[in-house]
């Protein structure tokens, strides 16, 4: 009996001990878990892509975020327990906000520097009373409109000196090849403006509308193709006539839209040409006639020196365009076999070289063509 009390007391003994070991290992498991759970040096690590870029790259520093979140602040970890060019970030809400879609007026401006235009541009100059020195402050905040006009009121005022109204031509021509030439559009041009294709059109109609011709509409948009219109489409549209003026003297042909040297014209361009031998061309005004432009014309011949040539003769003596003129004014009255036309003979420009015709190169005959319209231009020649 007494033995059997002594296993009974030594089982129960046993039992207790077993118990105290299973609640200390409990306990003992349970710190671990805590500590794991608020040390943010034991929490697991996401790997987030540094900010303002699509996916980390390579060579640029990790940023490191602690996942979860503690549930209590964690005593700060001394400097020593960072990785060297690792940076450690707790994710929270960005500090700027993503941008927004572009509203109305930002849309506009995105479509305005498409076409070319630039709406931050630098706020035009105080001008100075010096013209060239204006002119060139405007081009220089690229006001390529600004300056064509301080120019082209100065040529008109008459009040430059010779030398200075060449220059202002020079200059205007170049801005001119732009502005005019160019499918680059300008919304303040007064003598442009936009042309919205509609069903039905044909290049030929919307230049006549415009006093131009076809293929200045085609240049202006950058087309080669007037069989490619489309409905809807928006072009670039001069408004015209463009007229002439052949100053004997100098040599020059310009090129102005409007009555040349009266208020509202405008200066386009200016080109060298040869004139007629002995003083021939007749000095008067003179109408660009209906139906006698010509591409690649066929020389008619002008006496037994003179034989005709087919167009595609190398000695033809007109080049690749033929401009016909009629004269309505003063020595060139009902003239007829007038022209202007190219040449084979460039190292003539400059010199009374012709028949009696007006001759340019054959680069500078070809934009003066596309320029001239007829039945609507008119060239005056002055001495």
């Amino acid at each position: 009996m007494a033995r059997s009390s002594l296993r009974t007391s030594r089982m129960l003994m046993g039992l207790l001990a077993v118990a105290v070991s299973a609640g200390l290992l409990g306990y003992y498991k349970n710190s671990k878990k805590t500590v794991a759970t608020t040390d943010p040096a034991h929490a697991p690590v996401t790997l987030v892509k540094a900010p303002g870029t699509a996916k980390p790259e390579e060579g640029l520093p990790l940023m490191v975020a602690l996942s979860p979140k503690p549930t209590t602040a964690p005593a700060p970890e001394p400097a020593a327990l960072v990785p060297a060019n690792t940076q450690v970030a707790i994710a929270t809400e960005p500090t700027t906000k993503p941008a927004s879609t572009p509203r109305g007026e930002d849309m506009v401006q995105m479509l305005d520097r498409v076409n070319g235009f630039n709406p931050q541009r630098p706020a035009a100059p105080a001008a100075t009373g010096d013209t060239f020195a204006d002119a060139k402050a405007r081009l220089d905040a690229d006001d390529l409109l600004g300056a064509r006009k301080i120019l082209n009121d100065a040529l008109l005022s008459g009040k430059l000196s010779p030398a200075q109204a060449e220059q202002a031509k020079q200059q205007l021509s170049s801005i001119n090849d732009i502005v005019v030439l160019s499918p680059r559009k300008f919304v303040n041009d007064t003598f442009a403006e936009s042309y919205v294709v509609k069903g039905g059109d044909r290049m030929a109609k919307i230049a006549a509308k415009h006093d131009i011709t076809p293929d200045l509409l085609l240049r202006m948009n950058g087309m080669s193709d007037a069989r490619k219109l489309q409905a809807s489409q928006t072009l670039k549209v001069i408004n015209g006539p463009f007229n002439a003026v052949v100053t004997k003297s100098a040599f020059t042909l310009d090129l102005y839209l409007g009555n040349p040297g009266e208020p509202g014209s405008m200066f386009v361009k200016q080109y060298r040409v040869a004139l007629g031998r002995d003083d021939s061309t007749p000095l008067g005004t003179w109408m660009v006639e209906a139906g006698k432009k010509q591409k690649n014309p066929k020389f008619w011949g002008s006496g037994p020196d003179h034989p005709p040539m087919e167009a595609d003769d190398p000695q033809n003596p007109l080049g690749e365009y033929w401009i016909g003129l009629v004269g309505t004014d003063g020595h060139a009255v009902d003239k007829h076999g007038y022209g202007i036309h190219g040449t084979i003979d460039p190292d003539s420009i400059g010199k009374m070289a012709s028949l009696g015709c007006i001759r340019l190169k054959n680069e500078d005959v070809a934009v003066v063509f596309e320029l001239l319209t007829e039945g609507k231009s008119f060239v005056l020649v002055k001495p």
